[in-house]
C-alpha cells in the first residue's frame, strides 16, 4: 500500500484538492498508469488503494459526491505461464551479460521471483545447500523490499544446486559484494528492473527474466 501511495497516487494526485478529485480524473490517472507502463495487475492494486482512500474521504463526508462513481477497475487477465526450455534458457543466458546471466541462474535453479532474484545475496547461503530468500528490490521503488504475499521479516528456504552455488562463488571472486553481501548491484547500490533490460540483447531481450523462472527439477541444474 505504501509503495502505491507514495510512489503513483501522490506524485500524480497529491497536488490536488479533495474536492476536485472527480471519476473524469480518476480515469485520467488509471490512463496515466497504462501509458507509463504500468502492468495490469499493479493498476488494480493501485486503483483498490486510491478507491478505499477517496471512498473513506467521502463517507466521512469531505468530499460532497462520490470520486469514483462509474470507474472501471482496470481488467486484469493473468497470462498462462509457459515454461520455456533447456534450449531457450541456453539461449537467454549467452545473450546476457554477467549481472543478468547470475539472474536467471538464480530463477532457473532456485525457482525465484525476478525481484528476489535481482536482491541475490551470498550471506543467503544457508549450509551449502539451501539459500534463504527473505527480501526482493521492488520494481517500483528499485529498493529492498518485503517479500510477495508475505510479512515484512518472513522468509522461506529453497534448495540450492551446487552449480548454482558455484556460478555465485565464481561471481563474487570476479565482482566481489557490496558490504550488504549483495552480487547483483548497479550506480544506486542495488540491480534494478531497468538494468534488466540494458543487459540483454537480440531476440530475448525484454522477455528473458520475466519468461525463465521454473523449479531446479525441470531444468536439470541439479
Amino acid at each position: 500500500m505504501d509503495s502505491s501511495i507514495n510512489v503513483h497516487i501522490i506524485p500524480r494526485l497529491g497536488s490536488r484538492k479533495l474536492n476536485s478529485v472527480t471519476p473524469i480524473v480518476v480515469e485520467r490517472f488509471l490512463d496515466e498508469l497504462e501509458t507509463d507502463g504500468v502492468g495490469r495487475g499493479n493498476q488494480v492494486n493501485i486503483f483498490r488503494v486510491l478507491k478505499a482512500i477517496l471512498r473513506d474521504a467521502y463517507g466521512k463526508g469531505a468530499m460532497a459526491d462520490d470520486p469514483v462513481k462509474g470507474v472501471q477497475e482496470p481488467e486484469y487477465v493473468r497470462e498462462k505461464a509457459v515454461i520455456p526450455s533447456l534450449a531457450y534458457v541456453k539461449k537467454a543466458l549467452q545473450a546476457a551479460d554477467n549481472f543478468l546471466a547470475l539472474e536467471i541462474v538464480m530463477m532457473v535453479g532456485c525457482g525465484l521471483r525476478n525481484g528476489e532474484a535481482r536482491a541475490v545475496n551470498i550471506n543467503n547461503v544457508v549450509a551449502g545447500d539451501v539459500y534463504r530468500v527473505h527480501e526482493q528490490i521492488h520494481s517500483n521503488t528499485h529498493r529492498p523490499a518485503k517479500l510477495k504475499h508475505r510479512k515484512a521479516g518472513e522468509f522461506r528456504g529453497v534448495p540450492l544446486p551446487r552449480s548454482v552455488r558455484e556460478a555465485m562463488e565464481r561471481y563474487e571472486e570476479k565482482h566481489g559484494t557490496t558490504k550488504g553481501g549483495y552480487l547483483l548491484r548497479g550506480p544506486s547500490s542495488y540491480y534494478t528492473e531497468p538494468m534488466e533490460e540494458m543487459g540483454c540483447a537480440g531476440p530475448v531481450r525484454r522477455s528473458t527474466p520475466h519468461a525463465v523462472r521454473g523449479p531446479v527439477t525441470l531444468w536439470g541444474c541439479a
